[in-house]
């Protein structure tokens, strides 16, 4: 175990048994034998579980028992795995985290059902809390969700695409989850609804912090690492921070408006060339940790206690990730 992995289980101590549990629950999400082994690889591919992780520690600032903390736990993991499923098959990628992705392995039209399936599944552990609020919080995150894949399809190769409509579609995509995995969590340990709020905003900013880290990645990450070709975004026209920055930056370079015409990907090593001498890079790392700032003046009035030195652990530590 390396000196970073054993400083990562000690900060989840408060957590290991619940998320283990998260583990079992997974694997045991097949309601039929023929669906076994498509749960079993969707499952394996390996992760963060940042999400779960995320809900279990936001229980921890009451008492209270951690079954329903463990059923949502379950349920945002099995959403999230559910959008790479259906990511994955749009986007056509063979590969996530160098492994084979559904889509690859057993065609477009069992990957989508399998997607499906998973986000119904998910949807059955919420309503195991039978907490209304929870479910409620769920379903909206599930339509945002869809429409921020749906956006991020429709505004592909669109120039000159607004902050604000990025912004949105960061927020739906991905940030939308974050938020519920926290809010929930917070929802069902029974805490004061101040705290409820300051564990959502805190989502929110490392859902942001997240999505646009990621997308920071496509430009300065390796295969390696990431698990994923690099420039794949910028390949597929997904408008994202640097590219937006660069043309507030560079207004009459003509090399991004002829690569959204010609979708050339031959363009895609110029313009990678150009946004990486350009200096927005750093531009968009400040806007990154303006987000992790605001997460953690977020949290920064709940009671001092291991989950929160967790939380604040994962806000550091998201400009240091690598995939």
């Amino acid at each position: 175990m390396t000196n970073v992995q054993k400083k990562t289980t000690e900060i989840y101590e408060p957590i290991l048994e619940d998320l283990q549990k998260v583990e079992t629950t997974l694997l045991e999400s097949a309601d039929s034998s023929y669906m076994k082994p498509f749960l079993k690889y969707v499952t394996k591919i390996p992760g963060k579980r940042i999400r779960p992780i995320l809900t279990l520690l936001s229980s921890k600032f009451n008492k209270t028992k951690p079954e329903n903390p463990i059923l949502m736990a379950t349920a945002v993991e099995l959403l999230h795995l559910a959008t790479l499923i259906h990511d994955d098959t749009v986007d056509k990628s063979n590969f996530r985290r160098g492994i084979k992705t559904p889509n690859n392995i057993w065609g477009n039209q069992i990957a989508v059902l399998l997607g499906d399936y998973i986000f119904a599944k998910s949807a059955t552990y919420v309503c195991k809390t039978k907490n209304v609020r929870a479910i409620q919080k769920f379903s909206e995150t599930i339509m945002d969700l869809s429409s921020g894949q749906l956006a991020e399809y429709l505004l592909s190769f669109k120039p000159n695409l607004q902050m604000n409509e990025y912004n949105e579609r960061i927020y739906q995509k991905t940030a939308s989850l974050f938020e519920t995995s926290c809010e929930t969590g917070a929802i069902l340990s029974g805490i004061q609804e101040n705290s409820i709020k300051a564990l959502s905003k805190y989502g929110y900013h490392i859902g942001m912090a997240f999505q646009l880290s990621d997308d920071l990645l496509d430009f300065t990450g390796n295969q390696e690492d990431t698990g994923k070709p690099v420039l794949n975004d910028l390949k597929q026209g997904t408008i994202t921070l640097p590219i937006i920055y660069f043309q507030q930056k560079s207004p009459d370079n003509k090399t991004l408006e002829h690569f959204f015409q010609t979708k050339n990907a031959k363009d895609v090593k110029a313009i990678n060339t150009l946004i990486m001498n350009s200096g927005v890079i750093n531009e968009c790392y400040k806007v990154v940790q303006q987000h992790i700032d605001k997460a953690l003046i977020a949290i920064k009035n709940l009671p001092d206690n291991k989950s929160k030195i967790a939380l604040e652990f994962i806000a550091k530590n998201i400009l240091n990730r690598k995939n």
